[in-house]
């Protein structure tokens, strides 16, 4: 959880500073005067470009409150979607460390508004899908779970987790797998951008 924290406060950060003037209105917004220590615009920009620090939490309060206000933020773009659950018979889906997953158009930004889908694996039998349209959910064929699995390889941070060990994905070449030992994360995404 303080994972997540962690990335939504600095995506928070970049985007505060990203201008001086966008700084100064986040300032305003916390009801901070811009001549307040620690508010100048140069030493907090040169302080988040460094990248050395780190969100920690004392209590369960700092967590709280920080879900308490991206929850606000997420849960209207959530609500707006367009939801549908998607069954794997065979019981045939893993997940991950990451196990929310944006599929976007190239370039654009990812995140729960502005993705096209957020998908997000229960458990091996069961997927939420989040369309922005309404669209007639896909057939749950051998493929399609093997497609969902190779997502899900791609956006995982560190772990996957599966029931068993030869779980199914797509090669480069858009051939069924069974075995992870093959996985090269490099040759699939470059396979993608030459598409």
């Amino acid at each position: 959880m303080l994972r997540i924290a962690d990335r939504y406060h600095r995506k928070r950060m970049k985007k505060d500073l990203s201008t001086r003037e966008a700084w100064e209105r986040s300032l305003q917004k916390a009801g901070i005067p811009i001549d307040a220590p620690g508010a100048d615009y140069e030493r907090m920009k040169k302080f988040e470009e460094s990248g050395q620090y780190t969100l920690s939490a004392e209590t369960e309060w700092y967590l709280i409150r920080g879900f308490e206000v991206a929850a606000n933020a997420i849960i209207p773009a959530l609500k707006a979607r367009h939801w549908t659950t998607l069954i794997s018979a065979s019981g045939s889906f893993i997940t991950s460390d990451n196990p929310v997953a944006f599929d976007r158009p190239k370039g654009r930004q990812n995140g729960f508004r502005n993705a096209d889908i957020v998908l997000f694996t229960l458990n091996r039998f069961i997927l939420l899908c989040g369309t922005n349209l309404p669209l007639r959910p896909p057939l749950v064929s051998y493929k399609f779970i093997a497609y969902q699995n190779t997502f899900v390889m791609i956006t995982a941070d560190r772990q996957l987790y599966s029931h068993v060990p030869d779980f199914v994905w797509l090669d480069h070449t858009r051939k069924c797998q069974t075995d992870w030992r093959l996985f090269d994360k490099q040759t699939l995404l470059a396979s993608i951008s030459d598409k």
